[in-house]
């Protein structure tokens, strides 16, 4: 008789990281439910709610081919009570030898390399592709620039500004997922405030690029991970600017994050196989330090903010101190 569990002990969740680890996957980031499967005092399956996506998702080698997959998906997803409402859907990044078993179980595959897979359960790609292609404005080069803006930095406005020397058109895409220290509302309106006298266009990132359904390695810097999950997020991004028209992407050189320069590296190698040039353009620098949305985080936090102001666009920098404040109070 199986048992299920919400896992939050210690022991439990140890036993979770060793039948993750015996699948090849990792711990995932920013959970809200842990479930596990037990037979008697053994754990034969796992997963995880991330946002809008199912993670973690394993189930015991010696359990294989039992039906265990589709009870556990069952019992994941009565914990989704938005998911009835049709604007909403639900995705699942997972190994991608479990592909087939979650087609059968109504999900339609969104994209997959030879390691990983992203499933969702409404088939929203094509419509959001088709929503990109009708605000695309045509440019014999057009370049896309992803950012977080954790915050946005002179380093950032310094990018875009290299991206249109080159490009007729920038598309600046603000990582969408909430997980980081200053919200995405926030962070949008702020890269607004700094390329306000540019001609960049600012969009959200949307659920397919950097989002933990499609590169969970970047939230969590999973670095065993990053190249693995890295593949699956360009293959994406590459979708998304063929709708747009961008044939460049533009990158700051990354020496001090390991996922991040990982990340970089795959997509030197695969976005031209894609018809888009990469663009790495060295960091700007001040005082011979390079300009960081990390350093601007650590001079806030030491309470520092004049430095911290200098890093900044003086554009967004009132704005700026009123979220880091409101970020203290709660």
């Amino acid at each position: 008789m199986l048992e299920e569990r919400t896992l939050t002990s210690h022991d439990e969740l140890a036993q979770r990281a060793a039948l993750l680890s015996s699948r090849g996957l990792g711990i995932p980031g920013g959970e809200t439910c842990i479930l596990g499967l037990y037979d008697g005092d053994e754990l034969v399956a796992t997963g995880s709610i991330v946002g809008d996506t199912l993670q973690g998702i394993a189930v015991s080698r010696s359990k294989e081919g039992e039906g265990l997959m589709a009870i556990l998906l069952s019992a994941l997803l009565k914990r989704i009570p938005y998911l009835a409402a049709p604007s909403q859907n639900i995705r699942i990044f997972t190994a991608a030898c479990n592909a087939d078993i979650f087609s059968s179980l109504g999900f339609s595959v969104v994209m997959s390399t030879g390691s990983v897979v992203l499933l969702e359960w409404r088939k929203m790609f094509k419509n959001y592709l088709d929503q990109l292609a009708a605000m695309a404005v045509p440019a014999p080069i057009a370049a896309g620039v992803v950012m977080n803006a954790n915050p946005v930095t002179l380093g950032h406005v310094y990018l875009v500004n290299q991206a249109l020397r080159y490009a007729k058109r920038v598309y600046v895409f603000v990582v969408q997922e909430d997980r980081s220290q200053f919200r995405f509302a926030d962070r949008l309106h702020m890269v607004k405030l700094a390329l306000a006298n540019t001609e960049a266009i600012v969009l959200p990132s949307g659920p397919y690029m950097i989002s933990s359904a499609t590169f969970p390695s970047y939230f969590i810097k999973e670095e065993q991970y990053a190249a693995i999950h890295a593949e699956l997020d360009l293959r994406l991004f590459a979708e998304q600017a063929h709708a747009l028209g961008i044939n460049m992407r533009f990158i700051g050189d990354e020496q001090m994050c390991a996922t991040t320069s990982t990340y970089n590296d795959v997509m030197k190698r695969f976005l031209p196989t894609k018809g888009i040039k990469v663009m790495e353009i060295g960091r700007l620098k001040k005082n011979g330090l390079p300009v960081t949305a990390s350093a601007v985080r650590s001079l806030l936090q030491s309470g520092n903010t004049e430095a911290a102001f200098n890093l900044v666009p003086e554009a967004s920098r009132e704005y700026l101190a009123s979220c880091f404040q409101t970020a203290l109070m709660t």
